[in-house]
């Protein structure tokens, strides 16, 4: 076997093909990705991605894999050196797996020049490493697994015939269905759970959800499947392992039943487990794990659904699943269908008055024609007599349906999770904001206090004289103030936080006018004194009287010609972007957060220092 190994080791080296092989996928990858202009450039597209990289090189290896293995086994036929090779004392099998690995040695060898990408992705990043290594090292396993599809392709069409030509031919037809074929044949079907079943046949389906760096265990048996069945059907063309190639073919039947009736497990390989259930949804479930009550979740996403809503539908039955796994098996879900002896109209007024409006889909067949229907994705969770109701869609402005989607998936995990914990949260717990001092008014504050309603009770109001009087908040709220705090209101407060009590600060450093500054273009900047800074200074913290300049910015509108009442925008340098924290859950998943007329802030030490 290892001399067998070498010898075609040797012979894909040494020959022409394999140094075109070569050649031609780094000059190709290489060129697409960093010379010519296009979607693939990684200097167009501005992120320090490598998912360009490997779309690229799966289309390059169906037509290269099935050209670097037409001869392992034709030309030996076409100079009977195969014959030969059959009357030592080595099995076709041996003969067959010692082709696949010394192709596949080739081609890792290959992919190991490919990582100098990584590097200068590494270093283009900002900032510097700002890169999934774990994301991209099980994509590049993902494109190994799929070299060892393609080459097990190869072979069996090298193995039926004598001819280069027809075993290049076969191999690349075969390899092209076998990754693009049942996506194609899905969208013959108009019903999304077919579709989806057809295309999770194909090998492209599961290539493309390893790139995001997660493995299910799905993926490894439908890879190894494709394998596996190339391999059969390799020894029943050689007629003499047929009854061996039976046995084989009822084993992996036996297996994969086995792994139908297991929960599809998925490992997560990403740096920040965006997709893994974090650690505090897990503390919320297991508390969910003891409740005496039984978990109701209906999801309404049903009927006539497209490719894109099945997947939807489909990833929350799965992230129910995956909770179950915490809770005991606690959560009871179901798939609800709307009523069809009901008209449309009286359907969507229905769903609307549970505060679930439905959206209009559009959809147009092969001939032309549009179908109009109306799908609902919400869910709803019950306990008891309380009922809350979770948007499975999040409709982001400027993103187009497929990004909507796949932003909904990621951040399903929060829908869920917010709205469960309000079963979990036990005695009901307020929220002071202070007023008296020229805060931001209520009128300003109306979306984050209807937000915050959801768990707690909101009160306003100013501070008096008396020690104590916050203590019955969880949480304090000081939002733009623009007077000077009394020195009793800080010694409340100061009791308040020495107490345990949190607050939260917003504080402007200095104070602008923005009236002069929409009449006139400027305004002068003036400390904003509001007689905090000792206070602040003791809990280590100094708020300096600037305002923040950053290249990295938003655009405001600007009047170009008043009386042709045209506007630009320009980017404005004092309403930097402010790029999230990966590592922090607070800022986990959102985009970059604009900080208008935004202060600096100190960080002091607090701590003596005594010899």
């Amino acid at each position: 076997m290892k001399a067998l190994i070498a010898k075609e080791l040797k012979l894909i080296f040494c020959s022409y093909t394999g140094i075109l092989f070569a050649t031609i996928y780094c000059l190709a990858v290489g060129s697409i990705l960093w010379l010519f202009e296009g979607s693939y450039n990684i200097l167009d597209n501005g992120y320090a991605t490598l998912d360009p990289f490997f779309n690229l090189s799966a289309a390059l290896f169906l037509i290269l894999i099935p050209a670097l293995t037409m001869r392992l086994f034709a030309e030996e036929k076409k100079t009977h050196t195969y014959d030969m090779l059959k009357t030592r004392p080595i099995s076709p099998s041996q003969i067959y797996f010692g082709k696949l690995l010394a192709t596949f040695i080739f081609i890792f060898a290959v992919l190991l020049s490919t990582t100098v990408y990584v590097y200068t992705i590494y270093r283009l990043s900002y900032p510097e490493g700002a890169i999934d290594m774990g994301a991209i090292f099980v994509a590049y396993m993902s494109l190994l697994l799929l070299s060892l599809i393609i080459i097990s392709i190869g072979l069996f069409a090298s193995s039926v015939t004598n001819n280069l030509f027809v075993a290049l031919l076969l191999g690349i037809i075969i390899a092209l269905f076998a990754f693009y074929g049942f996506d194609l044949a899905a969208a013959l079907f108009s019903g999304g759970r077919l579709q989806g079943f057809i295309s999770s046949i194909g090998i492209n389906a599961h290539y493309r959800s390893m790139l995001k760096g997660v493995v299910d265990i799905n993926n490894i048996a439908v890879s190894s499947n494709y394998i596996v069945f190339f391999y059969l059907l390799f020894l029943w063309q050689t007629k003499k392992n047929r009854k061996a190639a039976f046995c084989i073919f009822l084993t992996a039947i036996t297996i994969n039943i086995i792994i139908a009736l297991l929960p599809n497990y998925r490992f997560d390989f990403t740096a920040d487990k965006r997709y893994s259930v974090s650690d505090y949804s897990k503390n919320i479930l297991e508390k969910l794990r003891n409740h005496s009550d039984e978990i109701k979740v209906n999801i309404y996403l049903s009927g006539k659904l497209n490719a894109g809503f099945h997947n939807l539908q489909q990833a929350t039955t799965n992230l129910l699943d995956e909770f179950n796994r915490y809770t005991d098996h606690n959560i009871k879900y179901n798939i609800v269908a709307t009523d069809k002896r009901l008209s449309a109209d009286l359907i969507y007024q229905q769903m609307a008055d549970m505060n679930m409006k439905g959206i209009y889909l559009s959809e147009v067949d092969r001939d032309g024609k549009v179908s109009k229907s109306v799908i609902y994705p919400y869910a709803q969770i019950v306990i008891n007599n309380d009922t809350t109701t979770v948007s499975l869609l999040k409709d982001v402005q400027g993103y187009t349906a497929e990004e909507k989607l796949n932003i909904s998936i990621e951040s399903m995990e929060y829908e869920f999770i917010d709205a469960l914990q309000l079963y979990t949260q036990g005695k009901e717990r307020a929220i002071a904001f202070i007023e008296g001092h020229g805060e931001i008014g209520e009128g300003y504050m109306q979306d984050i206090e209807i937000a915050l309603s959801k768990y707690y009770s909101i009160n306003r109001g100013a501070i008096g004289n008396t020690v104590g009087e916050l203590d019955q908040f969880d949480v304090v709220i000081i939002a733009g103030p623009v007077d000077k705090y009394a020195e009793q209101e800080k010694f409340v407060l100061d009791q308040y936080i020495m107490g345990g009590g949190r607050t939260l600060w917003l504080i402007d450093g200095v104070y602008y006018s923005y009236d002069e500054l929409s009449k006139k273009g400027v305004s002068p900047t003036v400390k904003n004194e509001t007689n905090l800074d000792d206070m602040l200074f003791t809990y280590g913290v100094r708020i300096n009287s600037d305002i923040v300049e950053d290249k990295q910015c938003a655009s405001i509108y600007m009047v170009a010609d008043s009386e042709a009442q045209s506007t630009i925008t320009v980017p404005c340098p004092y309403m930097p972007l402010l790029m999230p924290s990966l590592d922090n859950p607070i800022t986990h998943n959102i985009r970059n957060v604009k900080a208008t007329f935004a202060s600096s802030l100190d960080l002091i030490s607090t701590e003596s220092n005594t010899e």
